[in-house]
């Protein structure tokens, strides 16, 4: 016989209750509550004007184990956001489309083009930098990089990972 758990230790919910670490925000892991949000706010400003732990703690009614649990999240957030691309250069893509036109006598890139959602055959050789962007009255320029949701999109129609088109 299987017991379901409470409501409240769904979704990664602290088991012990730690008033340290904010529920909400273990819950959802990708934001950040508006209460989390306003502390975090409130840390800054109030070291900003040269207030130690101890009194920001006590202004903000927390602890200063909390305080310092808050610390954290904004350490562990500035090393995810370090370790997030917002592009990505194009040779790793240039090079996945060479092999697969090497072995698939039947590639186009009008299919790989349309499963991926870039458009037209020709869109994607600009868009992944293998033809010169725009009319041919401007400078001859080609594209170095590309924005990660688009690389991933390619990647999968080209039947590969996303997570193999990195910087």
């Amino acid at each position: 016989m299987s017991t379901i758990a409470p409501a409240s230790h769904e979704l990664g919910a602290p088991l012990t209750g730690n008033p340290h670490v904010c529920e909400v925000c273990l819950r959802h892991p990708r934001e950040t509550c508006p209460r989390c949000r306003s502390h975090l706010g409130a840390i800054s400003r109030l070291r900003t004007a040269g207030h130690d732990d101890a009194a920001i703690a006590t202004r903000l009614h927390i602890t200063l184990e909390r305080l310092h649990a808050l610390d954290e999240y904004t350490e562990d957030a500035k090393e995810i956001d370090a370790l997030r691309y917002s592009t990505v250069p194009v040779q790793q893509l240039q090079a996945m489309i060479a092999r697969r036109r090497d072995h698939d006598p039947a590639f186009s890139f009008e299919e790989i083009a349309r499963s991926s959602g870039i458009g037209e055959g020709h869109q994607l050789d600009r868009v992944v930098g293998l033809r010169d962007r725009g009319p041919r009255q401007q400078s001859k320029r080609r594209n170095t990089t590309i924005h990660c949701d688009d690389a991933g999109r390619i990647a999968r129609a080209l039947g590969a990972l996303p997570a193999e088109v990195d910087s």
